[in-house]
C-alpha cells in the first residue's frame, strides 16, 4: 500500500506533464509539424486529454486542493467541448442517390479471424472493398475469401486485398519513401470508373512524416484528373498538419457525410482517426458510416459515393 501512495503522485505528475503538452501542440497550431513534438500530439488526441483532465481533477479534490480541481475542471470542460466539436459529426444525407459504395478496412492482420471477416464484409453490401493487412501477399488466394465473394474479382497487392466486380485495368504497387507502401488501381463499378490510391503507413512514431506524405502529394497531383479516391491506415490522425493541404482539394468522406464519432483505432475505444477515404475529382460522399466489428481493431469506412 505504501508503494502505491508513493507512485500515485508521480504518475498525477505524468499525467499533468502530458496534459500540458498535449494542449500546448494544439494551442501553438505546431501540431505534429516537429518531429520533438509530433510523439506528443499523436499520445494526446482530444479523448485523451479529455479523460486526464478528468482524472486530475478528481485527484485533485480528493487531496483537498480545491482551486486545482476547479482549474482542471474548467479545462476539462474545455476539452471535452473541443473534442465534440472536432470529431463528432452529424452531416444530412446529401440529395440524389448513391452510384458506388466503396469499404476500407483495416483487417488488422490475424488469419484464424478470416472466415468471421469474411461474413462481416459480406454484410456491408459494397461494390468495391478494399482490405488493409489481409495476409494475402500471393495469388493463391485463401478459400474463405473465394467463397465469401463468388464472381467478384480479389487482387492482392502489397499486403491489400482488392475486391472488385471485375478485373482492373491497371494496378501497380510502391513504397511511401520506406514508411509504408501504396497501391494504385484503376476498377470499374457499375459502369463507374474509379482510381483507387490505398495507402498503409507503417508505424514510426519517432521518424516524420514529410517523406512519405510528399510522394503522396505527388501521386495524388498525377491523378487530379481522374475520379481519385485516397484511403487507407495513414497511422496519422485526420487533425495532422500533413492532411492541411488535402483539406484545400479533397473532402473527406466521413467529415462531409458522417454521422457519429470519427475515430477509427483502437477498437472496443477509438480514440485516434487513423483510417479516412478522400476524395478527389468530382466524387462527393452521399452518406458515410464506420462499421463497428470486433473481428479486427480498426472501424471500417463505408462511404456511399455519388458518380463524377
Amino acid at each position: 500500500m505504501k508503494l502505491l501512495t508513493g507512485i500515485i503522485p508521480w504518475l498525477a505528475r505524468g499525467a499533468a506533464f502530458l496534459l500540458v503538452a498535449g494542449l500546448f501542440t494544439r494551442a501553438t497550431g505546431l501540431r505534429d509539424s516537429i518531429r520533438g513534438f509530433a510523439l506528443i500530439f499523436y499520445a494526446t488526441p482530444w479523448p485523451v486529454l479529455t479523460v486526464l483532465a478528468f482524472v486530475l481533477a478528481a485527484y485533485s479534490l480528493g487531496r483537498n486542493h480545491r482551486a486545482r480541481a476547479l482549474a482542471l475542471t474548467l479545462v476539462f470542460a474545455g476539452c471535452a467541448a473541443t473534442w465534440l466539436q472536432s470529431s463528432f459529426v452529424r452531416a444530412e444525407p446529401a440529395p440524389g442517390g448513391a452510384a458506388v459504395r466503396v469499404v476500407y478496412w483495416n483487417a488488422a492482420h490475424p488469419v484464424q479471424r478470416r472466415a468471421q471477416r469474411v461474413r462481416y464484409l459480406q454484410t456491408l453490401h459494397a461494390d468495391v472493398i478494399a482490405v488493409g493487412e489481409s495476409n494475402v501477399y500471393t495469388s493463391e488466394i485463401p478459400q474463405e475469401w473465394r467463397d465469401g465473394f463468388p464472381g467478384c474479382a480479389l487482387t492482392p497487392r502489397a499486403g491489400f486485398l482488392l475486391i472488385t466486380p471485375e478485373e482492373p485495368v491497371t494496378i501497380e504497387k510502391g513504397r511511401l519513401a520506406d514508411r509504408g507502401d501504396y497501391v494504385i488501381a484503376r476498377v470499374m463499378a457499375k459502369e463507374r470508373a474509379l482510381t483507387l490510391l490505398l495507402v498503409d503507413f507503417e508505424i514510426r512514431l519517432r521518424e516524420n512524416r514529410v517523406q512519405p506524405f510528399a510522394r503522396l502529394d505527388e501521386l495524388i497531383a498525377a491523378h487530379r484528373d481522374e475520379p481519385l479516391i485516397v484511403m487507407g491506415d495513414f497511422n496519422t490522425p485526420r487533425e495532422s498538419v500533413h492532411f492541411d493541404s488535402w483539406r484545400r482539394e479533397m473532402r473527406e468522406s466521413f467529415a462531409s457525410a458522417g454521422h457519429g464519432f470519427a475515430e477509427t483505432w483502437p477498437l472496443p475505444l477509438p480514440v485516434l482517426s487513423l483510417d479516412q477515404m478522400w476524395l478527389g475529382g468530382r466524387w462527393r460522399a452521399v452518406r458515410c458510416k464506420l462499421g463497428w466489428s470486433l473481428q479486427s481493431d480498426h472501424r471500417a469506412i463505408i462511404a456511399d459515393l455519388a458518380a463524377p
